[in-house]
């Protein structure tokens, strides 16, 4: 299992989201679509922690049913 601190660094495709982000913000209207991405799409730096982090709780829970 990787370290917490490898999963949080970001690679080319957080760089890449980042970028379309903040210029999407500039148009008019590109808020309604920066919420859309958030709350339906998600970011893939979440999706990396959230499986980190259910990896963490399967391991914990074999170590206590041990």
């Amino acid at each position: 299992m990787e370290g917490y601190d490898e999963i949080n660094k970001p690679d080319k495709v957080d760089a890449f989201l980042a970028l379309v982000k903040a210029t999407v913000n500039f148009v008019p209207g590109g808020t309604y679509f920066d919420e859309y991405w958030i709350t339906f799409l998600g970011s893939p730096l979440e999706k990396r922690r959230t499986e980190w982090f259910q990896q963490l709780y399967k391991l914990v829970m074999d170590l206590r049913d041990g």
